[in-house]
């Protein structure tokens, strides 16, 4: 069976209050990071950067070879909940690793060009027992940000996504399934005004619990 990501964000007032909660529900600290992503878009023709990410990102902690990386998402929902799916299996998919030189050189090539970054600092990761992953980042233009993400079966991720939610007492208005990048782009003024309106949302399905998504859901993000 494959497997998605599921996932939301929210601001994080006080960082270290997050980090105490996750060691009482006994989360596993599993990586500390930090990162820079150039984000591209197309030298020609529209991009949706609510949907799709293309990236080239520079790890600085720890080092690792640099990575061309793609995105495709879309919104599902919990109720009022919206939050981020993987389109593709795994989430990000990784269509290249090498030399700095040699990933821009792809992009090129690809027809992109760079676009804005997304800085991202002082960076930890925890894992639940349940298998939600918990992060908390420091991210250049908009401060500390959390994220919660789960992978598997659809409905069964949100489930337990929603649950760390509610333990960790994150404000359900805080809450948003946008793509980072998006985030730091409308902090920016990067996005035009079509930009921002994006393709209309798909029809509603019956099931509102999880399998069905509206399009794109723009409540709940971190105020500017």
């Amino acid at each position: 069976m494959d497997r998605f990501e599921i996932e939301v964000r929210f601001p994080v007032p006080d960082p270290q209050a997050l980090a105490l909660q996750a060691g009482q529900l006994g989360a596993v600290t599993v990586l500390r990071y930090a990162f820079t992503d150039q984000i591209y878009r197309p030298r020609v023709g529209p991009w949706d950067l609510f949907t799709r990410t293309l990236r080239l990102r520079a790890h600085r902690e720890p080092e690792e070879a640099w990575e061309v990386l793609f995105s495709r998402v879309e919104v599902v929902h919990k109720g009022s909940l919206g939050l981020k799916r993987s389109v593709f299996p795994g989430g990000k998919v990784r269509l290249y690793a090498g030399s700095r030189e040699a990933c821009e050189r792809l992009l090129e090539e690809l027809g992109f060009v760079p676009w804005f970054e997304v800085a991202k600092s002082g960076g930890t990761k925890w894992s639940f027992r349940n298998g939600v992953g918990l992060a908390l980042e420091h991210v250049e233009g908009l401060g500390w940000m959390g994220e919660l993400e789960a992978e598997g079966a659809v409905d069964e991720a949100i489930e337990r996504v929603h649950g760390l939610l509610e333990r960790l007492a994150v404000p359900p208005e805080s809450v948003t399934p946008l793509p980072l990048p998006v985030l730091v782009a409308r902090a920016r003024g990067l996005l035009l005004p079509h930009e921002e309106s994006g393709p209309p949302p798909s029809n509603p399905t019956p099931n509102s619990g999880g399998g069905g998504h509206e399009g794109r859901d723009t409540g709940g993000a971190p105020a500017q």
